[in-house]
Order: structure tokens, then sequence, then C-alpha cells
């Protein structure tokens, strides 16, 4: 067999392995995940009121509407959310280590390093659920592989870059932002400025987003102080390898890990002494994306409104563009040996990751089907997760296990994203659920109020060892319907209820210092 043929197995192998986990397992444990598909549900269902009912459509106050309209597109076709959600993933799995490779060609690079580009799928961003951040990261090597091939052919792919800018806009702006700031620096490296007007409608787009979006989370302006959480320059680094292989609480993705490192770091010794072969220009045109990002992921706060984790979701791709200034001989052992090493850990990572989904979806969630199946169309549901660890990974998965109950029946299920200002669904003002400070309380199940919170959602589902009602708080009465492994779901029943005197602590006033 052919060095190419080798390359292709190896790398239609290592897709494969990455991909296969998502489409095995009907309930993933990653923390976002049951929001977005209640938003494909949603979408797709918009003329019925059992579904849409509750909400009206923003598109314009949100920048990542290209991933739920997609589900939305594909759940048409398939009849089901979930899996819709699950197919488009997978497409982003597969689809980022072959636009590396289009990126790689672009750069006139070895396409044997999107071997490397395969693993880093399997990161954080993924597992909590950033689901349009993970898939607008294809997206953005794209289109940085058009504004390579433009700054040697300015009359080339113009339309193509504007179109991919304006969708990459509407996938993720994060992406955006630092697509925008590399290709900037790769223009200017390049002395070529004119295919940055390419970039203009995707500009129009984020300035009207600015104009009629919110990203705050409870001041006027995102200038104010308590708008924005910076981490240091020091825990900033320290995190980065965390966040782009440490997922899973077994040690698979450690060794997957360790030998991917392992083979990136053979790649930067092999590349020593290829820098003489590039003139200054040739050598700053491959560093600029790197450089940008770098710089990106240094200076963006930790914290922006309600958006969460904005630096340090961009490890995995500072990682991937720190292959672009590589050079990787033709032939060699170390050269054999690098692949290799990328092969292994993508397999290694793979299989991990399969054991730990499947894992996670059977030892963890108990009979979630017959929870679901308990609950009329329509109706709302409240999640509590006083339990929000898991066995399997280090991220809490379980935390909007409830949304499943909208992907499925329609209705409410809180906390949702829908109360954010960013995304794509607002509530109508005749069905917004009790507020409650923070930017997210599905992590905070001891600001439930009975009286208030009770009085508006019909199901309560808790999950871990504690009955919120077990000292009858004032409020509607909830009885035990279905109990499976850790989760307990409670209807509400009819009637009126008397106020009482006491004042309600909330479920875990026992558990605060008298």
């Amino acid at each position: 067999m052919s060095p190419r043929a080798l390359f292709r197995a190896a790398f239609g192998l290592s897709i494969a392995s990455i991909v296969l986990p998502i489409l095995a397992t009907r309930y993933l444990p990653f923390t976002d995940a049951p929001e977005h598909a209640a938003a494909m549900a949603t979408l797709r269902h918009w003329g019925d009121p059992v579904f849409a009912g509750p909400y009206e459509l923003v598109l314009f106050k949100s920048q990542y509407v290209v991933y739920h309209l997609a589900g939305a597109a594909v759940t048409a076709l398939v009849g089901d959310a979930e899996l819709a959600n699950r197919l488009l993933l997978s497409v982003a799995g597969a689809l980022l280590p072959l636009s590396f490779r289009v990126l790689l060609r672009a750069a006139s690079r070895d396409e044997r390093l999107a071997l490397f580009a395969c693993l880093p799928f399997w990161s954080r961003p993924l597992v909590l659920g950033f689901l349009p951040f993970v898939a607008s990261i294809p997206l953005a090597f794209y289109s940085l592989a058009l504004v390579f091939r433009l700054s040697r052919s300015p009359k080339a792919h113009v339309a193509k870059l504007a179109f991919a800018s304006v969708l990459l806009f509407y996938a993720h702006v994060s992406t955006w932002m630092l697509f925008v700031v590399s290709a900037a620096a790769v223009c200017a490296v390049a002395g070529r400025l004119r295919p940055l007007l390419a970039l203009a409608p995707s500009a129009f787009a984020a300035g009207v987003w600015l104009l009629v979006g919110r990203l705050t989370l409870g001041a006027g302006s995102i200038g104010d102080g308590t708008e924005i959480s910076r981490m240091s320059m020091g825990r900033s680094i320290l995190a980065m390898p965390l966040w782009i292989f440490d997922v899973w609480r077994s040690h698979g993705d450690e060794l997957a890990a360790g030998a991917w490192w392992l083979g990136f770091f053979l790649v930067a010794m092999v590349s020593v002494g290829a820098a003489a072969r590039y003139s200054r220009r040739a050598l700053l045109l491959l560093y600029a994306p790197f450089a940008s990002v770098l710089f990106l992921y240094l200076a963006t706060p930790w914290r922006m409104g309600s958006a969460l984790m904005l630096n340090v979701r961009l490890a995995p791709i500072l990682v991937l563009l720190a292959l672009l200034p590589t050079r990787l001989p033709r032939r060699g052992y170390l050269t054999s040996l690098a692949l290799s090493l990328a092969l292994f850990a993508n397999l290694a990572g793979g299989i991990s990751a399969f054991v730990a989904c499947r894992a996670a979806a059977r030892t963890e969630l108990g009979d979630l089907d017959r929870v679901l199946a308990s609950m009329p169309g329509g109706t709302r549901l409240l999640t509590l997760t006083f339990d929000l660890g898991s066995a399997s990974t280090h991220i809490y998965p379980w935390a909007h296990v409830g949304a499943y109950h909208r992907v499925r029946s329609g209705g409410v299920a809180g906390f949702s994203f829908t109360e954010l200002s960013h995304w794509p669904l607002h509530y109508k003002a005749a069905e917004r659920p009790p507020i409650k400070e923070g930017a997210t309380w599905d992590i905070h199940p001891c600001s439930f109020r009975n009286a208030v919170d009770g009085a508006y959602y019909d199901f309560v589902l808790v999950r871990g060892r504690v009955d919120p009602f077990a000292g009858e708080p004032e409020g509607p009465v909830f009885r035990p319907l279905v109990t499976t492994g850790t989760m307990t779901l409670f209807r509400k029943e009819a009637g009126t209820w008397p106020p009482k005197a006491s004042l309600d602590g909330g479920p875990c006033a026992d558990e605060r210092p008298q």
C-alpha cells in the first residue's frame, strides 16, 4: 500500500473513531446538549402551540442561529430532534479534521498533519455542550483557508469568503472574532488587504447584533464591572491542556492525550531547521493565525454577561493552529512515529469516549424514557439537580436533562437558556417563568421556592437524594410520581393551598449554619 493510501486509511479510521461514540449514544453526557435539541424541536414545530406557544423567535438578537436552524431542518427529515442533534454533531466531528486538511493545503502544509485534528474534537467545550461553538470551528478553518488562497490570488474565492464569514458569524461570534483577527493578520503580512473587504457583510451582521442584541446579565452595559470576569494569565495557560483533552474520569483520555502530545512534539522537533528554508514573510504568514488566537486566548475574559468560559474554550483551536508553521519530512522514522502516535491517540480517544458515554447514560440516568413518558404534552417541568456529579466525566452532564421533555412533548422545561438574552428563542411575556438571579440557576437548586416556582411548574424532576417538598413548604402540593435511579418525578396536585406562617427557606434550609 502506498504512503498516500496508508494516510487515507488512517485518516478515515480516525474520523470514524471520534464520530462513533456520538452516533452510538442516545443520551450524550454533554451538559447543554438537551437545550440545543429542545431549541431544534421548538423550531421544527413552530406552528404547533404545544411546542412553540410559550416562545417567540428573536433571530437578530442571537449570533448562533445556524446550528439550531440546521437542526430543525434535519429534524424535519428524520422526525427526531435528539437524533438530528447527534447527526449534526457527528458531521461537525468529521468536518473538523477535514476542514483542517483544507487549511493545511491552502497554507502549503503537509495534509498528513490533519491526523492531529481528530482527537481535539473530544474536548471540554464539547462535553460542556457548547455545540454551536464546536460546530463553528470547521467553518472557521475553511474560511481561513480561503483567506490564505486570496492572499496569493486576490480575485479568487471572494464570494465564497463573504458567504462563509456571514455563516460563521451566525454560527458563533467567538469563532468569528478569532477568524477576523487571524484573517487580518494574514492579509497584513501578505501585504494584501483587499481580501478583507469580503468580510464586510459579516461585519454588518455583527453591527446589527450589537445594536439589537444584548449579552449582559443584569447591568445595562457590558462595561459594567459585574458583567466581566477574567482569569489570570497563569491560570489561563495552566488550563489550556485540560480544556483540550481532560474530559473523562477514566485514564483512557489521558493515555490518548499523552500519545497526541508526544506526536505533536515529535512534529515540532523534526520541523526544527526548516525555518531557514522560508523567507521571513512566509514564516510570519504561517505563524500569524496562531499568534492571533494566542493573543485572543490570553486577552479574552472568562465571562462576559451571560456567556461563560470564553477564553478557555479557544484552547483546541489554538493548539491546532500551532501546527501550521511545522513541516513533516516526506519519509523517515520520526515522521512515521509521529503520525502513528496521532493515529493511536485518535483510536484510544474514540474508544475511551465510547465507553464513557455509554456507561454514563446507562448507569446515571435510570429509566429516563419512563420519566418523560409520564408527562403530558405542553406541560411545564422544572429540573432540580442536587446531585451534579458523574462517575464518568469531570463535567456535570445532566443539569439540563429535563429539556428532553420539550423535545418529546413541547411545553416548558426549566432552567432553560430561553431565559438568556442571546438565545434565539425567548419566552413570551405571559409565559415567562419566575426570574432567578445569576447567569444560570441550573446548578443552584437550593434557590427553589415552592410558593413561587411550584405555582408555575406542573412537574418537578429531582436528581439526587433530596425531597424539596419534605417539609411541606408553602405553595402547591407535589407528590412523587416516578422514581428511577437517583431521579424522582413529582407531580403537582390540583387545588388551592392556604398560606403558611413559617418562612420557606428552600430545600437546603436545614443544611445552612444556624
